[in-house]
């Protein structure tokens, strides 16, 4: 089994010749210089998917391509080794994809000017009546299935951007390993140190729990307390009672 986590331990480059002859490589890695591959010393440690072990960087669109890659591949064979395979293929398509689109990829929503009509009325106190927007009170009597079929027309042109944010976000979130702690008293307290730089916060508690979470975060620390929810006639209160839930701060 491998040892190689990310593309800056794969020294030989034999690890990225065996994932690449699986999955293929897109030209804007293969032109990437080493730097922005792989990051260097000066490649700040919130750039990277693993902060405290530097590993995964995603500084680049090629750095992020390759880490999906490797870290993909090390957590499959980690813990899903019936699927590791399917994952890398779904993510490193839709970097392909968002990479392919260019810079001007909302420019078919912006020079929609049933879209621009609405944009400029919405914000204005009955800006959307039928009286000032005609066209589209006209749309919004139309059959459901002729509504339906705009909507993903132009939902697909942002499409690529939101799959790969899922699936980046998915990436980040499986980075780290939640944690068990207790709050005790239903409140929990956590000093961030300087050099750690957090970017995602999870709270996971029992499917069947009965609280609810409240973050609140400075820049040195943060705070989770546990309400307890009745009715929408009452104020949630903090428990009284030590909570037992897993945390991972990304």
């Amino acid at each position: 089994m491998s040892t190689v986590c990310d593309q800056a331990q794969d020294l030989n480059g034999q690890e990225f010749h065996r994932l690449t002859a699986l999955f293929g490589c897109p030209k804007f890695v293969k032109n990437a210089s080493i730097s922005e591959y792989c990051g260097d010393e000066q490649t700040e440690s919130h750039m990277f998917a693993d902060i405290t072990k530097r590993r995964w960087p995603c500084h680049t669109a090629p750095a992020t391509w390759a880490s999906a890659l490797f870290f993909l591949d090390f957590l499959g064979i980690k813990m899903l080794p019936d699927h590791h395979q399917s994952l890398l293929g779904n993510l490193l398509e839709s970097l392909n994809k968002v990479n392919s689109i260019g810079t001007r990829f909302m420019q078919p929503l912006k020079d929609c000017e049933f879209l621009s009509s609405i944009k400029q009325r919405s914000s204005i106190p009955g800006g959307t009546c039928e009286f000032d927007l005609p066209e589209y009170n006209h749309w919004l009597r139309q059959p459901f299935a002729r509504r339906q079929q705009d909507l993903q027309g132009w939902l697909n042109v942002i499409r690529p951007v939101c799959d790969t944010v899922i699936e980046l976000l998915w990436l980040i979130r499986e980075s780290v390993q939640p944690v068990e702690k207790t709050a005790i008293n239903g409140m929990y307290q956590h000093k961030i140190q300087k050099r750690m730089k957090r970017r995602l916060l999870r709270i996971t508690l029992p499917i069947d729990s009965q609280l609810y979470p409240e973050i609140s975060a400075s820049q040195h620390r943060f705070t989770v307390r546990f309400l307890e929810w009745s009715n929408i006639g009452h104020r949630a209160i903090q428990t009284e009672y030590d909570v037992q839930f897993q945390i991972s701060t990304c």
